[in-house]
């Protein structure tokens, strides 16, 4: 599977590139170095035609426009309950988001304006079907409480699950002290994710990859917040 891996921004980001046509790229969760992005899509002759958002949160929004710059026909996919972090009130969510988290100072003002989302995700939703990489397209798993519009994108035929902050690898989880943040939803949501086959390969928004049955292994830490 060609699926390309850049390390962005302030929190170090999973940003996950693929193709979704023959020269064009989607990049999920793009959490900062824009320039760097939008430079590897040059040196392949391609363009950007896509960005996924797991969820809405600064780390994972702040290279977006860089890239819209250079290729305004983007299209930006985000739950609609992650909606209200993109568009005129993106700088404002996020200032004071990470001002609650203490770390106000990393919001950089160079980020914005982000335009806001084209597509709005639901639960359920197909995307990007037909396209080289995910021919049967990616499924979108809502798993809100990490933020109210959180969700994964789950490929069947690749046996993989991108998690955003939802889950990570060794039994964590995403923190529930962000604004909207809601831990009786994270734990089902948690509950939903775990339900999938042992097998399945969880790729999330920060730190390594794993498989889910080794996650089915750190219950009862995973479920301690």
């Amino acid at each position: 599977m060609d699926l390309r891996l850049f390390t962005t921004g302030v929190i170090c980001t999973n940003t996950y590139c693929f193709l979704d046509g023959e020269k064009s790229f989607s990049f999920m969760d793009p959490g900062g170095n824009g320039k760097e992005l939008v430079e590897y899509v040059k040196s392949q002759n391609g363009v950007i035609s896509s960005v996924l958002l797991t969820h809405g949160h600064y780390d994972h929004i702040a290279g977006i426009r860089c890239m819209v710059e250079a290729f305004p026909n983007i299209k930006i996919y985000v739950h609609g309950d992650d909606a209200y972090r993109l568009g005129e009130n993106a700088f404002d969510v996020a200032y004071r988001e990470f001002v609650q988290l203490g770390i106000g100072e990393v919001v950089d003002n160079n980020d914005f304006p982000i335009p806001p989302g084209d597509v709005l995700l639901k639960d359920g939703d197909v995307i990007l079907k037909g396209s080289p990489t995910f021919p049967d397209g990616l499924q979108v798993v809502s798993t809100p409480g990490h933020s109210p519009g959180s969700v994964c994108f789950f490929s069947a035929e690749k046996n993989i699950m991108f998690t955003g902050d939802t889950i990570f690898a060794q039994g964590s989880c995403g923190r529930i002290d962000c604004e909207g943040g809601d831990g009786e939803k994270l734990k089902t949501s948690l509950e939903r994710i775990l339900s999938f086959p042992d097998d399945v390969e969880i790729l999330p928004g920060h730190g390594p990859a794993s498989l889910l049955k080794t996650e089915k292994k750190f219950r009862s830490s995973l479920f301690s917040f």
